[in-house]
This record gives structure tokens, sequence and C-alpha cells, in this order.
């Protein structure tokens, strides 16, 4: 099934809650680690940022996704300040792909968010 499974990609993931409870939600693929050249183990491991239609009131790191990009049925978002790992496994439908331009978009914007963690980290080490 990893063979399909790629970044850009708007998945159906099965997963557990922090209290352990079981719950299903839409996942952007944002790296696989199928394609790292250190890549040796039997599983996949997906990290992903959870798509949502709730808006962040605050939360500059969030891309909006328009209805039909990777065949999502409204508006929605993606919010980069929370990623989560995934086995492969735990994947039950891939919805579709993101296009290029949004995908440049959301990188664009991990990097900025990636910046300020590290600006905050940065203030309190030094």
């Amino acid at each position: 099934m990893d063979n399909w499974l790629k970044t850009g990609d708007v998945v159906c993931v099965n997963y557990h809650t922090f209290e352990g409870e079981k719950a299903t939600g839409i996942f952007l693929i944002i790296y696989s680690e199928r394609f790292d050249r250190t890549y040796t183990s039997g599983h996949t491991n997906l990290n992903c940022v959870k798509i949502t239609t709730n808006n962040f009131q605050g939360n500059s790191y969030v891309v909006k996704l328009r209805k039909g990009n990777a065949n999502l049925d409204k508006d929605c978002l993606a919010n980069l300040s929370k990623v989560f790992t995934f086995k492969k496994e735990q994947v039950f439908k891939k919805l579709g792909s993101l296009d290029s331009k949004t995908m440049l978009n959301v990188f664009k914007e991990m990097r900025a968010f990636n910046q300020e963690v590290e600006n905050q980290i940065l203030d309190v080490t030094c």
C-alpha cells in the first residue's frame, strides 16, 4: 500500500487519542519515511498534519485548502503546528493529492513555523 502514499496525499486515518479513545481523521502527508535514503525497516511511518474545518483564531500556521483540491468536499484548513506520526497500516483511504502550488504554500508556512519555534528556543537558552 505504501507505493501509493506520498507527500501531498490527503488520507483518512484510524488512530487513538492521548486519552486512548479510537478516532478517525483526515490528514495531509508531509513526509513519508519510505523515501528516506536511510529507510531500512519494513514499516513506513508517515508524518502528517490534521485537516479540519475548524477555524483556528489567532493561529497563523494554517493553510487554507479549497474544496475540490485533493477531492475535499468543502473548504478546510491544514493545522501545521501539530505533526502526527502514523504507520501506513493506519491509513484506510486516500482521498487525493494536493496540487503543487498548495504544497509549496504548506512548506513555506512550515518553514515559518519552524523558524518561530527556533527563535523561541534561542530566546530561552541565550
